[in-house]
């Protein structure tokens, strides 16, 4: 049982129940602000826009549908730009980066080329984005595997030049060391 006649007791209990309608009264407002939020928003996916497709052309016909918006062109552009940043890192030098500046500019220039012949080459390619890839990174790391044999090769080629100078520097030193 409480106290109502301690004056202390009777304010935590007035701030307690405060507490509680604010809280109340922000969880109404949060579960309104959401639903004004999911009634403004297109659904990511909408299932009855591929009826009669099967999976995979339901797939491409969405990403085609993506690729067309403004927001999915100019994030295939920006992955595109930094897809060519990292293989030039890889290949030409680890230093090398593309300014932001380039990468909007780019990317505001790529989305119009995107929304046209995208749409058209997903549905040419089918679902075969992680294929393609995955061949992209297979011949990149072979690629990249051979100019690191070549440059170990070469590094090879001149330890021996230069232990063989060192022992042909040896070999003088001591011819001339015995005249």
């Amino acid at each position: 049982m409480t106290d109502n006649t301690n004056p202390e007791t009777q304010v935590e209990e007035l701030q307690t129940e405060q507490l509680d309608e604010i809280d109340e009264q922000m969880a109404a407002a949060m579960l309104k602000d959401l639903a004004e939020a999911d009634n403004e928003q297109e659904l990511d996916f909408d299932p009855t826009q591929y009826e009669g497709l099967d999976p995979e052309q339901a797939a491409i016909q969405q990403t085609a549908d993506i690729l067309m918006t403004e927001e999915g062109s100019a994030a295939m552009a920006a992955d595109g730009l930094d897809m060519i940043e990292d293989m030039i890192r890889e290949h030409v030098h680890p230093d090398f980066v593309i300014k932001d500046t380039s990468k909007k500019m780019g990317a505001a220039r790529m989305k119009p080329l995107i929304q046209k012949y995208a749409p058209a080459a997903a549905g040419l390619l089918g679902n075969y984005k992680d294929e393609i890839l995955g061949a992209v990174w297979l011949g990149s790391f072979m690629f990249s595997s051979v100019k690191q044999i070549k440059q170990l090769k070469a590094r090879d080629a001149q330890a021996k030049k230069e232990t063989e100078q060192v022992e042909q520097n040896e070999v003088a030193s001591d011819v001339d060391a015995t005249h």
